[in-house]
């Protein structure tokens, strides 16, 4: 982080300062459990929780001052019982983050890579993460940082000597991305796909494409704008930009060109880039051959950058995704477990299954748990009956499906002709745990799928617990 006082920072967010002190900040917290000695608290109100009432744990762990919102009743009462702790008073505290970010945004030299899309925004994030970082100063979004609090964050962490810095963003409406994007300012953008996602909110794919073609919308004439060369709505989104295109894919029309060649021995995807500047071949230590067009993505922006195929080639290949997306784990009874629990929609679920079914090749018994896919709307029976449908299509030996929505996926798949014995629906994780327990055998390949309101993590942790205690 730049290295700021409390001055500067009450000007960057407008506010007013109460016992300022010469004491520079060493870092931004809006979490009162992560918060360290030297940060600056930010206390949000959320809909559970109002950061004003923690405003007494920070300052026992350290933190040197807070921003707080005038006339709340909580800052007040602590106000009262610490005269001499520093606090900067504001109208909106998280509208002050934005402006401190926009602030810290003008005064770095990097060039800002943003990233959205349906699916693969992490994945992707964390491929050229992992390429810019072989030659470049970098700093990108952790995790999942893609929110109108996260992105902020991420910029705060960058200081002076950021030659780059990538930025995931997520939205839930739209005009969000808009948002995100006039506080980062991006130089360059990706746009993985374009699918149902969040279709309670957005109400159609078409709007999630209006809302995903802002970040087109903000870049720069002289900026960049990368594309997936076969998704339905590039040529679309490429209207809506000043940018130059760049299109990535499997297609001849592609400037940046993937062939997948298969898996090694631990069903790594294996495959060749081909496109300007650009031939290799690559072996990715991820698990998924999804995961090609994300880290093919990452690959055209940094040829684009100019980085050397050979690092473009290191840094893919030592990659390493965020948790809870395509982590397979091996067993010592020969069992695997696909944990790809983070969140689930419908691009996404059908890429976890297509990567399942590869296992077949071998002869192993597929098992699919999958919880629903949340927020899909008026049609959400219809998307989740095609999982059921897809999956037993792909011969997929056993599907396990947990939630009131993805009693549907059961639905399909036995309206697909898919054995009654085969498919078992459970109302809770519990349930689904104790079928499983049950049923798995040495050998299976377990996959594990559902948005993030089901908690699906509890299922891989549960089986790994349970596959301990056996092996």
């Amino acid at each position: 982080m730049q290295r700021l006082d409390l001055r500067e920072i009450a000007q960057m967010v407008s506010g007013e300062i109460e016992n300022s002190k010469e004491r520079k900040i060493k870092g931004i917290a809006v979490d009162s459990r992560l918060v360290r000695k030297g940060d600056i608290f930010f206390a949000l109100k959320g809909a559970r929780r109002d950061g004003h009432g923690f405003l007494g744990d920070v300052a026992q762990k350290g933190a040197v001052a807070a921003v707080v919102e005038r006339g709340n009743a909580k800052a007040a009462k602590f106000k009262k019982e610490n005269p001499t702790f520093p606090l900067i008073f504001v109208t909106d505290t998280l509208s002050s983050l934005a402006d401190l970010a926009h602030s810290l945004r003008e005064k770095i030299p990097a060039k800002v890579i943003g990233i959205t899309g349906t699916t693969g925004k992490t994945c992707t994030k964390d491929f050229l993460r992992s390429i810019l970082s072989t030659s470049h100063r970098v700093v990108a979004s952790p995790g999942t940082y893609n929110t109108e609090i996260g992105l902020p964050l991420t910029i705060a962490t960058a200081d002076e000597s950021t030659e780059l810095l990538v930025c995931e963003m997520g939205a839930r409406h739209i005009g969000d991305i808009a948002k995100l994007a006039e506080i980062a300012k991006p130089n360059l953008g990706i746009i993985t796909n374009i699918g149902p996602s969040h279709l309670e909110i957005f109400g159609s794919v078409e709007n999630v494409a209006k809302a995903k073609s802002e970040l087109a919308e903000a870049l720069p004439v002289d900026g960049f704008l990368f594309l997936d060369a076969e998704d339905g709505w590039t040529s679309w989104i490429e209207k809506k930009t000043r940018a130059k295109v760049v299109k990535f894919g499997f297609s001849p029309r592609a400037r940046y060109r993937a062939r997948v060649i298969g898996h090694d021995g631990k069903f790594h995807p294996i495959f060749e880039i081909e496109g300007p500047g650009l031939s290799t071949e690559v072996r990715l230590s991820a698990w998924g051959s999804h995961l090609v067009k994300n880290a093919l993505a990452a690959a055209s922006v940094a040829a684009i950058l100019g980085i050397d195929e050979g690092e473009i080639k290191r840094g893919l290949e030592k990659a390493v995704v965020t948790p809870g997306r395509m982590q397979v784990r091996h067993m010592k009874d020969g069992k695997i477990v696909i944990d790809d629990s983070y969140n689930a929609n419908p691009l996404s679920m059908k890429a976890a299954l297509d990567f399942l079914s590869t296992f077949t090749v071998n002869g192993r018994r597929t098992i699919a748990v999958l919880g629903d896919m949340a927020e899909l709307g008026k049609d959400s029976k219809k998307y989740h009956r095609s999982m059921g449908s897809h999956a037993s299509s792909i011969g997929v030996d056993i599907l396990v499906t947990v939630g009131r929505g993805a009693q549907d996926i059961a639905v399909g798949a036995l309206e697909r002709g898919h054995p009654e014995g085969s498919v078992f629906h459970c109302a809770n994780i519990s349930r689904a745990c104790g079928i499983l327990k049950d049923i798995t055998e040495p050998g299976d390949v377990i996959l594990v799928k559902g948005s993030r309101v089901m908690s699906m993590e509890e299922v891989a942790k549960f089986m790994e617990r349970y596959l301990e205690e056996v092996s």
